[in-house]
């Protein structure tokens, strides 16, 4: 933080104690180039968040909804230096692949820190997240819905019109599919799968195809529903879940944790982007459960449980990469000077 920062920051309080006769405390995180403050006030906060840039333009949802010119100057000079800065970070680090810390408990308490700061500033986002698919397991076909979802992000979120798109949906319910012979129905899950841009249509429309017959079997979507939901355990709803073609030890976490399970919300739903920050650490994480368990690890150490943290990562993984470097050149610094 600059002491330009520092001095906006300074003004805010005063601005507490001439116009409200308040005495306000605060606490700062830097994100990058910019520090966010959180006040704390013994009235409804009229500061919930604030961004002050490094070039002193500062910005709150909840207070400027007016136009000014001079600050408006400000905060693109603050946008500006922030990218630039952000640029310049990156292409270092792609020359040079260092990775930013190799010791595993530094890694920990580093990416703790960060998504601490990012779990408060994007708290309202999180709580979207745990009510959008709550409704979900109240329907009938919960189980061949999720499938089709799992299918439709699966290798990238590019393809979720798979799911998310009334008129490529509809014709793959199972009830459409189910009525269709054998070649039929992959006829039409290729045709779809493929219309949807989702990554391997092919192979993704032969497993679906193969799941339609699984759930057949066990009498059909609510009677498979009811046969998940009687798994008393996290582990029996694992299990039961893998056995459909095309669910692996993620999306049989995933699935539940769309919901904000009570028996998953400390679950990590380990994709490429959490390899990708494990990369960016250093550390060489072989097995599921070895990935999970340093993740689970990283919540408890940022107060927040695995969920929170899976769904930051996979929402904000370009605000975790930012953070990550810039961290890592703060701690760089404080190094060689001492």
């Amino acid at each position: 933080m600059n002491g330009i920062q520092r001095s906006t920051i300074k003004h805010m309080v005063t601005r507490f104690r001439n116009e409200r006769n308040l005495d306000a405390t605060y606490d700062v995180c830097m994100l990058g180039s910019y520090a966010y403050v959180q006040f704390h006030v013994s009235t409804p906060n009229p500061f919930p968040e604030l961004r002050v840039g490094a070039k002193g333009g500062w910005w709150s949802d909840e207070i400027r909804s007016y136009s000014n010119p001079a600050m408006d100057s400000l905060l693109y000079a603050d946008d500006l230096l922030a990218n630039q800065s952000s640029g310049k970070r990156r292409r270092a680090a792609s020359a040079q692949h260092v990775p930013l810390v190799a010791d595993r408990q530094r890694a920990c308490e580093l990416l703790a820190g960060i998504v601490r700061c990012l779990a408060s500033r994007h708290h309202k986002e999180l709580k979207e997240l745990k009510m959008k698919y709550a409704q979900d397991i109240e329907k009938p076909d919960f189980v061949w819905r999720s499938l089709v979802e799992s299918a439709s992000d699966h290798g990238g979120s590019r393809g979720t019109a798979l799911y998310e798109d009334p008129g490529n949906y509809d014709k793959i319910t199972f009830e459409a599919l189910s009525i269709l012979s054998a070649s039929e129905r992959h006829r039409v899950l290729a045709k779809t799968t493929h219309a949807s841009k989702v990554r391997w249509p092919n192979r993704k429309a032969t497993s679906l195809a193969k799941n339609v017959e699984i759930i057949r079997a066990m009498g059909g979507p609510a009677a498979a529903k009811v046969e998940l939901l009687a798994k008393t355990t996290r582990a029996a709803k694992i299990s039961f879940l893998k056995q459909f073609k095309g669910i692996g030890d993620k999306y049989a976490r995933n699935i539940f944790m769309n919901l904000y399970h009570p028996q998953f919300r400390q679950s990590i739903a380990v994709d490429a982007r959490i390899d990708s920050i494990s990369k960016e650490l250093g550390l060489s994480l072989k097995k599921y459960t070895e990935k999970e368990q340093f993740y689970l690890d990283v919540a408890r150490k940022a107060g927040i449980n695995g969920w929170k943290l899976d769904r930051l990562i996979y929402t904000f993984k370009d605000e975790v990469f930012r953070c990550l470097r810039q961290r890592a050149q703060d701690l760089e610094l404080k190094e060689k000077v001492s």
